[in-house]
């Protein structure tokens, strides 16, 4: 069985060690959707009247069925 380590860390707060694409927490309006951006910084920040990233993390590693492995 394959298990990630999910860690959220809260955005602006921490912000990511590099540019990259990253798992983010986006808040569109007031329901929140998790979606990939990327990160130079977020272009979807603080200052957006109708979104905003909350939290980010590293990409967790693709799944891979047992017979792949």
């Amino acid at each position: 069985m394959n298990e990630i380590n999910v860690k959220w860390h809260p955005y602006p707060k921490e912000k990511p060690p590099k540019e990259g694409d990253y798992l983010v927490t986006l808040v569109v309006g007031v329901k929140p959707f998790t979606h990939y951006l990327h990160y130079a910084p977020f272009t979807l920040g603080r200052g957006s009247k109708w979104a905003h990233v909350t939290a980010w993390m590293d990409n967790p590693e693709p799944y891979k069925d047992e017979e792949s492995i």
